[in-house]
């Protein structure tokens, strides 16, 4: 199944990728972490294939070997070439299309990682544990960016798990070895040169880092968020979000959140007949008193007065 050229077409594996379901869903469990597959599938959905904008709570690995795709994550677009691949961590909005009249060949894998945090964890077993949260924090972390690789080691590793699918090897060898794949996938992350973007791009992916923490203040200021979600959800530490963040929009993350929910509140002020405990709630303030304290910080008059003044002027 190897051609004259030396490379491998996956086309030639599609019943090898459908014997490997028996794998999903399946847990391998390392200390008190569950690694469980949820997908290994080929790609090759042939013209002009697209899907909209979605996200989901699982890693997504795609890997192209002929041609190439448009992947879209965080309102960033990225060309992969054949021979590169892209890390789509958890909660990331992403959508794929093609170009006009192309198509691509590759592979998919989706996996998650299940702590069972209740669980005591010997002493002896720290170390083995304490690597796999550092391979987890570099897969959380890994930057979108296509990377290309150069010597063919994730392929000829997927090619030798395909190749022995139809022997009778026992299902722990195949879950051990897409482990493998995963530690590899870490291995190219963990490499200086996978996350630093090039100087001209740095600005831009940047500027769209910041973006995408407005996006996520705005669907869910209503929500008990704090500055740490909202550096999650983007995927970069708080200290780098919190300086790019004051660097692109002059304020601090924390402003901004409470500039956005008293702006809300303001509506709600003069819209509704709703209580000011409840418009508080609604807006992600728990406190009534902490509500009307910082309301009356920002607007120099507490929510009640302002609410008499709006009705005052439009009688």
């Amino acid at each position: 199944m190897e051609t004259n050229t030396g490379l491998y077409r996956l086309t030639d594996y599609s019943n090898h990728f459908k014997i490997l379901q028996i794998l999903l869903y399946k847990d391998l469990i390392i200390n008190s972490t569950n690694v469980r597959i949820l997908g290994i599938h080929l790609m090759n959905y042939g013209l002009d294939w697209r899907v909209h904008q979605h996200r989901h709570s699982f890693f997504e690995f795609h890997y192209v070997t002929e041609n190439d795709v448009y992947t879209t994550i965080h309102s960033t677009e990225y060309r992969i070439a054949a021979n590169h691949f892209y890390l789509i961590p958890p909660g990331a909005y992403h959508s794929h299309r093609q170009a006009p009249g192309s198509s691509h060949i590759g592979f998919a894998l989706r996996w998650e990682f299940i702590t069972e945090t209740d669980s005591p964890r010997p002493l002896q077993h720290q170390t083995v544990s304490n690597e796999l949260t550092a391979i987890v924090s570099t897969l959380l972390q890994a930057s979108s960016q296509p990377i290309c690789d150069n010597h063919r080691v994730i392929q000829n590793t997927l090619i030798t798990i395909l190749e022995d699918t139809p022997g009778n090897h026992p299902l722990i060898t195949f879950q051990l070895r897409l482990c493998q794949l995963i530690l590899q996938i870490a291995d190219f992350y963990r490499s200086p040169l996978a996350n630093r973007p090039s100087e001209a791009n740095l600005p831009f992916l940047e500027n769209q880092i910041v973006k995408n923490a407005v996006r996520f203040i705005d669907e869910n200021f209503a929500m008990e968020i704090q500055s740490e979600d909202i550096s999650h959800a983007v995927h970069v530490s708080y200290s780098q979000l919190a300086r790019l963040f004051k660097r692109y929009t002059g304020e601090t993350l924390t402003c901004h959140l409470n500039r956005i929910r008293l702006g809300q509140a303001q509506l709600l002020l003069k819209c509704s007949t709703k209580s000011i405990g409840q418009i508080a709630r609604e807006v992600g303030y728990n406190s009534e008193y902490y509500f009307c304290s910082l309301f009356k910080k920002f607007y120099g008059i507490s929510p009640r007065h302002y609410r008499v003044s709006w009705d005052r002027l439009n009688e």
